[in-house]
This record gives C-alpha cells, structure tokens and sequence, in this order.
C-alpha cells in the first residue's frame, strides 16, 4: 500500500471519529526507510488538533529501555504549552472569563473575572485537586510535574515557581541532574524503565484535558536492523525486549485514551530471519492478520506493508 493511502485511510477510519472519541489503536508499518518516513509525514500533517511526537533508534540513540523512547518523545513535546493548554481549558470548563490570547497569570485571571488573588489560587487548587489529582489511571509523579508546571503559569514572576517548571520539564526529557532537586515537586525517582510506560500512557490520557482531540505518536525501531557492534545475539536479546514493550502497549490499548501508536520498521521485521517478529510468539499472535484477499491488503489490520 501507498505511504500516502495509508495515511489518509488512518485519518478516515480512527483520527476522524474513533481517537477522538475516545478509542486507541496500536499499528505497525513496515517498509524501506524513505516509504515510512513518507507515511510519517503525510500522517502528521493530517493531525493538526493532535498532539504529535515521535522517536527514531538513529544516531545511536536506542528506543529500549523504554525511557529512552519517552525521552524523544517528551523532547519534542512543548510542555510550557500543554500545561498552558491544560490550564485554559479547565479555566473554560468552570465558565471563567478568559482573554486566551494574553497571559493566564494569577493576577490576570483575577482582573478579569472580579477576584481577589487568593480566590484565584483557592480555586485553582480545587480544579487540579478534581481534573489532575482526581483523574483515575494516572501516574503520581506526572500529577505533581504537571501540576508544578501550570504554577509556573500561574506565577510567572515568582522565581521559585520558574524554576520548579524548568526542574519538571528537565525530569520528563531526562535532563535532570540529581534527583534530589525533584523534591520539593515531591517526585522522588527519575523516569526508568520500571515506569516509562505509565508516564507515557498519562500523557496520553490528559492530552485530550489540555484540548487535543488525541495523541499521535510513531516509533521508528528501522535501526535495530542494521550491523550492530555488539554482534548479533545482542541485538536479537534487545529485540526480544522491544517487542515484549510492544505486546504490553497492544494489550493495554485501551488504556490508552485516544492514542494511535504506530510502529515502523524495515521489512527485516516480517521476514524469516531470528530477528523478525515471529521469533517472538506473543508479538506473533498478536499481529497474525486473520483476514486476507489476494486483491486486496486488509486496512484494518495491525500491521500494513508499504510500497517504496
């Protein structure tokens, strides 16, 4: 299938109704490095209400542990936006009087809607209390590093809060220096492979709070086929792990909450080599198309070949 067909028909039968609504899919594409990153691109510019990220095992950089993968991801995430995004639409949920446009300070929000500054931060506290702090299914530490953020929105003058912002945003792109700085956000452990999953999986969750119709997200593992200097039963070991973090992500789809995952690949993947996704029997169940027509490709199916 053409990279451009697929895209267009992912946008018809999930990104237009189905993601938004609520729905998650995991999809896997395979095909050389130009027909993916073909497919990439087509589909992201059919995603302008979505929040979009990716991560690409080039350069070096490896996608498992999985924390190596969010890191990418949540390096191409405008934070200060989603907090800012998140802030606003939850202001706009209680019906308060907003100018979008201009800053969302503690002091602006009480102008406009004829508060005194400790109203506005009592009220505040009880939207994130219910929105945040509230919401089922969403890992402790993403609560309290998105919640220092939309301070920091709030008080834009106060130093201490800016620099819990920066502290958090260095926390969710691995750039934190010592642990201990993450205190006082009362985040006590760095984002390891232990919890990478249930971080990824809250942002995907608020994603649709901060006023996104869903999250995008592509995965492009190409490299893992390639020479690797460790010899080859290292790469088929890290493999094996890698597709384990797949079947975890097929089976918790719908846990997702509106998200379209896409995996990409070479064609390595699908063919007869050790390295391929058969070697690995829960992927294989998994992704098994159980519908086929020698016309036609099955567009529903979980994993789509892409002409060059």
């Amino acid at each position: 299938m053409k990279p451009a067909d697929y895209s267009k028909l992912l946008h018809q039968h999930y990104l237009a109704e189905f993601i938004p609504a609520g729905g998650s899919t995991v999809k896997f594409v395979v095909g050389d490095q130009h027909a993916t990153r073909l497919f990439w691109t087509d589909l992201a510019s059919l995603c302008p209400r979505f929040l979009v990220a990716s991560a690409e095992a080039s350069g070096g950089a490896v996608l498992h542990p999985l924390h190596n993968a969010f890191f990418q991801i949540a390096r191409r995430v405008n934070w200060r936006s989603f907090a800012r995004r998140f802030l606003l639409e939850a202001l706009l949920l209680s019906e308060w009087q907003i100018d979008a446009a201009t800053d969302l300070s503690i002091d602006s929000l009480a102008r406009w809607n004829g508060l005194t500054s400790v109203q506005v931060e009592d009220h505040v506290e009880r939207l994130l209390s219910r929105l945040l702090y509230g919401k089922p299914g969403l890992a402790p530490e993403f609560r309290h590093c998105l919640a220092t953020l939309v301070w920091a929105i709030l008080l834009p003058e106060d130093y201490s809060r800016n620099f819990a912002g920066g502290v958090a945003e260095n926390w969710l792109t691995g750039q934190i220096t010592a642990i201990h700085q993450c205190k006082p956000l009362h985040i006590y452990r760095r984002i390891t492979a232990n919890n990478a999953r249930s971080i990824l999986m809250s942002m995907c969750r608020v994603a649709r709070q901060a006023g996104f119709d869903g999250t995008v997200l592509f995965i492009d593992f190409s490299s893992y086929f390639g020479v690797a200097p460790s010899g080859r039963r290292y790469r088929v070991q890290r493999l094996m792990d890698l597709y384990e973090t797949m079947r975890q992500f097929i089976d918790a789809a719908d846990s997702l909450d509106s998200t379209l995952l896409c995996f990409a690949a070479t064609r390595d993947f699908i063919g007869e080599s050790p390295l391929s996704f058969r070697s690995y029997e829960a992927l294989r169940l998994r992704l098994t198309n159980e519908a086929f027509a020698l016309e036609y490709p099955n567009i529903l199916a979980p994993l789509i070949e892409l002409d060059a």
